[in-house]
């Protein structure tokens, strides 16, 4: 039994940044077997894919390029998630962006809406879609 002896299946959305990785990485070293990694960057998920069958090859990690602000791709996402990987035990909604950083009264509207797309919206919507998901999969054994 690896690190705490988790089991099951993780989702992790921002996956493809430090951040993700680094919950990834963990999640392996605990012991669980299957990770869906959402984030916008194919680049940032392919150094997550890396980094987890480095350390930990019998993990299955998938890939997943998403923008978590779009409610069809949150739930295509979900759906292979599930299709490939059979449940979601743990969901990190890790995504998130900053506006530029300058005073209130220069922040323009489209950068604040930006920010509250991915933040606030993006959030809600995968932790809908991993609700929907957990309260219609019966729990892991021995929980």
């Amino acid at each position: 039994m690896a690190g705490l002896g988790l089991r099951g299946t993780a989702l992790i959305t921002g996956a493809g940044g430090a951040l993700g990785r680094t919950i990834a990485l963990q999640f392996a070293r605990d012991g669980v077997r299957r990770i869906a990694g959402l984030d916008l960057s194919e680049k940032g998920l392919t150094k997550t894919a890396e980094a987890v069958n480095a350390e930990a090859p019998d993990v299955d990690f998938l890939p997943m390029p998403v923008d978590i602000g779009d409610e069809e791709q949150v739930i295509r996402a979900f759906g292979t998630a599930v299709s490939r990987l059979e449940r979601i035990d743990y969901a990190i909604n890790n995504a998130a962006i900053a506006a530029p950083f300058l005073p209130t009264g220069d922040t323009t509207v489209a950068d604040f809406e930006k920010v509250q797309r991915v933040n606030l919206r993006g959030t809600w919507l995968c932790e809908r879609e991993a609700l929907k998901q957990m309260v219609n999969q019966e729990p892991l054994e021995g929980l």
